[in-house]
């Protein structure tokens, strides 16, 4: 990767490379093209610099790549995000605090896992439907 000295090809660089955000310096790592970066690989969250890191930023990291949620600090973990992150990856549900389980975000779950079912055979369908009847 070529030296990047500039904001311009701070921006480019994360646009073209979705790693790009951990390897350029860290004085080119502003709040613009930290953004950029995570909409392009949601991981790049755990290379922003602490001072950059805002609500948008771990919303727009954890819509592109779930797994960035280990990487959002407390003070961002919001509803919101949850609810962000269980309609990309509804096996999220499992890990998010009892005080954001709000109504919106397990009827989401819900939802997303009753689209879900389409991908079954028609025999496991039944048998998921019945499960999910009973509490199983």
């Amino acid at each position: 990767m070529p030296k990047i000295t500039t904001e311009e090809e701070a921006l480019a660089a994360v646009r073209e490379n979705r790693f790009a955000l951990g390897n350029m310096p860290e004085n080119l790592r502003m709040p613009e093209i930290c953004l950029e970066a995570v909409k392009q690989n949601g991981m790049a969250l755990q290379c922003v610099p602490k001072k950059h890191i805002t609500h948008k930023i771990c919303n727009e990291a954890v819509k592109n790549a779930v797994r960035a949620l280990k990487y959002v600090p407390e003070n961002h973990k919001t509803p919101e995000l949850y609810l962000e992150a269980v309609k990309n990856f509804v096996k999220v549900h499992e890990c998010v605090p009892k005080k954001f389980k709000t109504r919106e975000l397990i009827n989401t779950a819900l939802d997303t896992m009753v689209a879900a079912l389409e991908f079954f055979p028609e025999n496991l369908r039944d048998e998921i439907c019945a499960a999910l009847k009973s509490g199983e």
